[in-house]
């Protein structure tokens, strides 16, 4: 049961949220990331600044790190966030077109990611745990909510629509146009209802996050041992954003691949087919309605033709959560099994695209020279969950929750 605490940190100052506020961090490649921060140098995306950004001759990790600082000192300065006097609980809505999420702003303890209450479904890879547990300790505040799904509870509900019928203390459009509103939650009853409903809830689940959750274990661990009047509480738990399960919106990532492997288009057709899945040729004009709508479908596209990939209830393995997964089905017996791409997480030869940019995204880099490109259905929360609970991990860039929370709006020392 997660045991929330109230956010005690800095809020962007409503007069500067355009200029603050960054984009959506993930949505954006390295290049474009920097490309933006040269542009807007009053964005928070200065502080959030990585070697992925420079060439090899870029400075050192150090020098970025003493230059996140300096720049998070120099908003300070300008006054972009204002202390929040008294701790609070908050609401955090991002709406985009018919699609709504409100989640609660809070801490947890950094115990509940360390005994498994607060669920993963993805792996982390040792070298970003140890650039973000450097960040932390170097810059020592975090902007960037960790991403929470939990199971739906009327409880919440309740204390969440309660507080909404306040007006909003921020309301603004992000970049993409993601309308945001933030709510203060000064009513002592509803953070008391808040409270008491998440304390009725056994398990949460990460969804956005999982390499600052891991990171911020390893703070939480060299923080262990030191007198509380010495290390600030914060270094114990995990600043997060949570946001009921049937609320949080997924999206596939598709797969695009440089090259066929020396195949020709047959060969890689009769190879796909000699799986046993079946192979049928698509319209190419019908855009969107590409897009497999149910599982077990999968949308291939190479050399300007669309294929309609249908795999076989027998290839579908009934008990197990991961390897039943259109996206495991696809990496173990098409991408692996004909491509020889067996590592999806570091094959060069390997690339994903965010599924929320539709076929077209896909279309679009398969123009930039990548060769083949695949689509599957959306990542179910269900599936996540499913996965989750079995204490298993999901293929690499199975899922795109998306709107993603912004960097910028809130700063939580660590």
């Amino acid at each position: 049961m997660p045991q929330i605490k109230k956010f005690d940190g800095l809020l962007v100052n409503p007069e500067k949220i355009d200029q603050v506020v960054t984009p959506s961090y993930d949505a954006m490649t390295p290049a474009e990331r920097r490309t933006f921060a040269e542009q807007n140098p009053d964005n928070y995306v200065n502080v959030m600044r990585t070697l992925e950004e420079f060439d090899g001759n870029g400075p050192t990790l150090e020098e970025i790190l003493d230059h996140n600082q300096s720049h998070l000192n120099k908003l300070l300065g300008r006054g972009a966030f204002i202390k929040t006097e008294i701790p609070a609980y908050f609401l955090y809505q991002l709406r985009l077109g018919s699609h709504e999420q409100t989640g609660v702003i809070a801490t947890i303890p950094v115990e509940d990611y360390t005994s498994g209450r607060l669920k993963k479904h993805e792996d982390t890879q040792l070298k970003k745990e140890n650039m973000l547990t450097q960040y932390q300790q170097t810059v020592g505040v975090t902007s960037s909510p960790i991403c929470v799904g939990y199971p739906d509870q009327e409880e919440i509900d309740d204390a969440v629509a309660r507080a909404k019928l306040a007006s909003p203390c921020l309301e603004f459009s992000a970049w993409d146009d993601v309308e945001q509103s933030i709510w203060r939650i000064d009513d002592a009853e509803i953070s008391a209802q808040l409270e008491q409903g998440f304390s009725q809830i056994v398990y949460t689940y990460l969804t956005d996050g999982h390499h600052r959750c891991a990171a911020g274990a390893r703070i939480a661990q060299s923080a262990k041992d030191q007198p509380l009047n010495t290390t600030n509480s914060n270094s114990r738990r995990l600043f997060v954003a949570l946001f009921p399960e049937s609320q949080l919106r997924i999206f596939s990532y598709f797969r695009c691949v440089r090259d066929l492997g020396g195949l020709s288009v047959d060969e890689l057709l009769n190879g796909i087919r000699s799986t046993g899945i079946d192979v049928q040729e698509m319209n190419a004009g019908r855009d969107n309605g590409l897009l497999p709508s149910q599982a077990r479908h999968i949308t291939m596209i190479v050399d300007d033709s669309v294929y309609q990939l249908q795999i076989p209830d027998s290839m579908v393995p009934s008990d197990d959560p991961v390897r039943s997964l259109d996206v495991s089905i696809l990496q173990e017996h098409v991408l692996s099994g004909v491509l020889q791409i067996h590592d999806a997480r570091s094959d060069s030869r390997l690339s994903y695209v965010p599924g929320s940019d539709g076929i077209s995204g896909l279309m679009k880099r398969c123009a930039q020279g990548w060769q083949l490109g695949f689509a599957c259905v959306d990542t179910t929360m269900q599936e996540v969950m499913d996965v989750a609970d079995a204490g298993c991990v999901m293929p690499p860039k199975s899922t795109w929750f998306d709107p993603k929370l912004r960097s910028g709006i809130f700063l939580q020392y660590c």
